[in-house]
């Protein structure tokens, strides 16, 4: 027998904090900033797990147990002094044993409850995929991610079939392939996809309502084509021009480097020059106080005491 529980495979979690951090400007109305982050494989039981400010409380149970405790220990006591008992060893003995059982028990429940926390930041860095730039990049990478599938699967459909086709008949054709080779039952974002086709030339627009796909040589040619043209090459004379670029930048490096240490030891000289400075006028201060301190001190000792 296995027991399935229902599972979240991805969660992404945006929230904005009550209030700016510090040395952070606030955002609209006062807020703080938005916070984005990332999580996988989370049971639809722990999903509060995840959440912003989770509180772990202790269960109904545990905290009836204690103070079903505390009550029965409060009640002994004010019988205990209310019905003139006397403090024998054995009333003292079961009240100390009530007051040790409660102790034991809040005891129990701090303890379990830090074992609880514990545990939920031990999950919660397991799952954790992203957050912040890491999950925008992620998302954004997703997106272009699955707008290539849609372009090339609607390629494809257009290229395989060899005739011109309406959008319905396109997505119907693009779901259709889905459900029958991967058991996916999707909608299918035609519109969206034969329009990026149709920006990077690799489909046509006949007839008003008819597009038809290029042949797959040509496509093949102009993606190549736009490939080699998205950043501009320039012939720099070979791997001798390479060579002289490098050395002009060593030498360059190497000047810049002298001048750093130059600057730095006259940096060093004008600051022992300046502690020089500093320790002479100490030492002239120093030997001012003694001479002032001799000269107290003689004038301390021609002075007649008065004793007795």
């Amino acid at each position: 027998m296995e027991l399935q529980e229902p599972t979240f495979k991805e969660v992404v979690l945006m929230y904005r904090m009550a209030a700016p951090l510090e040395g952070n400007r606030a955002g609209p109305g006062g807020a703080g900033p938005l916070i984005l982050k990332s999580f996988h494989d989370i049971p639809m039981a722990d999903l509060e797990m995840i959440f912003p400010e989770v509180r772990i409380t202790v269960k109904f149970q545990d905290m009836l147990v204690n103070v079903s405790l505390v009550l029965v220990a409060l009640s002994a006591f004010v019988w205990t002094l209310m019905s003139g008992v006397q403090w024998s060893v054995e009333v003292i003995t079961l009240i100390s044993v009530l007051v040790g059982k409660v102790a034991q028990s809040a005891a129990g429940l701090m303890a379990a409850q830090t074992r609880y926390t514990g545990m939920m930041a031990r999950a919660l860095q397991a799952k954790s995929a992203n957050s912040q730039v890491g999950l925008l990049m992620h998302l954004m990478e997703s997106m272009e991610d699955q707008e290539c599938k849609e372009m090339i699967l609607a390629y494809c459909v257009l290229s395989g079939r060899g005739k011109s086709m309406t959008l319905r008949e396109m997505d119907a054709a693009c779901e259709g392939l889905l459900r029958d080779r991967f058991g996916l039952s999707v909608d299918f974002d035609v519109e969206s996809a034969v329009a990026k086709l149709m920006c990077e030339g690799l489909v046509e627009q006949r007839a008003g309502v008819l597009y038809a796909a290029i042949p797959l040589r040509q496509a093949l040619k102009r993606l190549d084509t736009k490939w080699d043209n998205i950043f501009s090459y320039r012939d720099d004379g070979g791997d001798a021009a390479a060579a002289a670029v490098v050395v002009e930048a060593e030498g360059a490096r190497a000047v810049r480097y002298q001048t750093v240490e130059a600057t730095l030891q006259q940096s060093l000289a004008a600051t022992d020059a300046e502690r020089a400075q500093v320790v002479h006028r100490l030492r002239e201060q120093q030997e001012d106080i003694a001479h002032r301190i001799d000269t107290l001190e003689g004038a301390m000792m021609g002075y007649k005491w008065r004793t007795g």
